[in-house]
């Protein structure tokens, strides 16, 4: 196999990689986002639990979509040995 074509498909790879990685995100970051009260309910949350609770998941879910592009790409860095 050329290295034209083993570039080509690792670029590929990466791409999928990340687009799968923010579909998953995507969907927590919406479950964290409008539904932290039914998460919460999972633990038998009480009122003030769910008071901070819903805040909490909320924000923590911001973070969601970053970490849904930075994770393929630090298997790939450590896969290539840079990482």
């Amino acid at each position: 196999m050329a290295l034209a074509d083993q570039s080509e498909s690792c670029k590929q790879f990466i791409r999928v990689g990340i687009t799968v990685a923010l579909l998953i995100m995507t969907f927590g970051t919406a479950l964290f986002t409008f539904f932290p009260h039914i998460l919460l309910a999972l633990f038998n949350a009480s009122e003030d639990m769910l008071a901070i609770g819903t805040i909490v998941l909320q924000r923590l879910s911001m973070c969601f979509l970053m970490a849904g592009v930075s994770t393929p790409l630090s298997s790939l860095f450590q896969g290539m040995g840079k990482g």
